[in-house]
């Protein structure tokens, strides 16, 4: 059980097929169980890490808009 924990923490969906053959496979319930609670741990942890990285792209091009928008102005300044 530890060890399908610990396929979790490593956030690599590879690890998926291991924890899914435990859930089938094994006789012992108390393993089951926390192989499905380990796939759950790994699929919110891929979530939230794409939710992450969408967020700081986002960000990124926030800020590019910025400072495109920050040297427009500068230009418009300097015309006057």
């Amino acid at each position: 059980s530890s060890g399908a924990r610990a396929l979790a923490a490593l956030r690599d969906p590879a690890a998926s097929g291991p924890l899914q053959r435990l859930v089938d496979r094994d006789l012992d319930g108390r393993v089951r169980r926390v192989a499905r609670e380990a796939q759950r741990d790994l699929r919110e942890r891929l979530a939230r890490g794409r939710e992450s990285t969408a967020l700081k792209d986002d960000l990124e091009k926030l800020q590019k808009e910025v400072r495109d928008l920050r040297d427009k102005l500068a230009v418009l300044e300097t015309k006057r």
